[in-house]
């Protein structure tokens, strides 16, 4: 898990994140950046889903996600590249909903019209994590994002890697990274509803890049509240499916 051989390999815009983390580490609120021993673990989570260079090098990706809410389920498709994000559901149930880069559309029967405030922000948000497993880097690796490093923790009465974070509502979540994979068991936010927590109790492989395949969501007393499946992980569209108008 040493850092030594990683360095050959890391991009400059993450040796660039690194070097400004250790500018500013007296207000650095990121313990990559100031604890050896997190930052030898992080490097090992990162490895563990494929290395920084591989994730960075995700530049689109389409996902087909099955999701099970009580007695609802519905299908997705999520298509994003570096700078744009479009969400349909399958069948069409809902409006697809486009970021275009600038722009945030819905439309519905080929009919565009501008989203609502609340969708742009929510595809703004979800376009800013990254494409694939990039939110991991950023999470870890950007000196701007609180995180914590708090040893080993248990769960499920086995000893885990526990870091904290800071979701987008600035509520406190818990992620619990296996020891023996360094693969991230449970996700668990500490939210003003409640306690809610997310499973990743498997894992698929799609051009190097590891991602989990199955989501278990629980409540707060650790009742099963739906699932998120990913039917198919892929790369084979084009830009043209963020023009209004255009079908998957």
């Amino acid at each position: 898990m040493g850092t030594g051989s990683r360095m050959k390999t890391i991009p400059a815009i993450v040796l660039a994140w690194m070097l400004l983390g250790i500018q500013a580490a007296e207000v650095c609120a990121n313990d990559y950046y100031k604890n050896p021993q997190a930052r030898k673990v992080a490097d090992a989570i990162l490895d563990a889903y494929g290395g920084v260079g591989n994730i960075l090098k995700t530049t689109r990706l389409k996902t087909v996600i099955s999701l099970v809410r009580g007695t609802n389920q519905a299908q997705m498709v999520c298509y994003q590249t570096k700078d744009k994000l479009r969400l349909d559901s399958d069948p069409p149930a809902t409006p697809s909903q486009i970021w275009d880069g600038t722009q945030a559309v819905l439309v519905e029967n080929g009919v565009a019209k501008p989203a609502p405030e609340a969708v742009k922000t929510q595809l703004v948000r979800l376009q800013t994590e990254g494409v694939g497993q990039q939110d991991l880097v950023r999470r870890f690796l950007n000196e701007r994002n609180w995180l914590k490093y708090q040893g080993l923790a248990a769960y499920d009465h086995r000893p885990h890697y526990l870091f904290e974070s800071h979701n987008a509502q600035g509520a406190v979540v818990r992620h619990y990274f296996d020891q023996q994979t360094a693969l991230e068991r449970v996700e668990v936010t500490l939210g003003k509803a409640g306690v809610e927590s997310r499973e990743f109790v498997a894992h698929t492989r799609f051009k190097d890049v590891l991602y989990p395949s199955r989501i278990v969501l629980r409540d707060s007393q650790a009742r099963v509240t739906g699932q998120m499946e990913i039917l198919k992980l892929s790369d084979d569209f084009d830009d043209s499916v963020f023009t209004p108008g255009t079908g998957k």
